[in-house]
């Protein structure tokens, strides 16, 4: 698997290389983020939790992407203002 390496993040430190699939899962993290309306840290969250993915067993990758793009879901989906009423 071919992977490509980023040279330093914002705060000057190496980066870890980042396959297409590691890339893959957290571009999903980040659209799910964006879909939530997730701050910074709730960002980093889903960050950190991705790469400890990634350091257990990449393949888990794979689950791991499934499960954030379908469904995708919006906080709205959530709002009490969306919910029926039960009966």
């Amino acid at each position: 698997m071919k992977t490509t390496t980023a040279k330093t993040t914002q705060a000057g430190r190496r980066m870890r290389a980042v396959s297409p699939l590691l890339q893959q899962a957290l571009d999903a993290g980040r659209r799910v983020c964006d879909d939530m309306q997730d701050g910074p840290e709730a960002r980093q969250a889903m960050k950190r939790e991705i790469l400890e993915i990634a350091d257990t067993d990449e393949r888990l990758l794979v689950g791991l992407i499934a499960g954030l793009t379908h469904p995708r879901l919006k906080r709205a989906d959530f709002s009490p203002r969306n919910q029926q009423p039960q009966e």
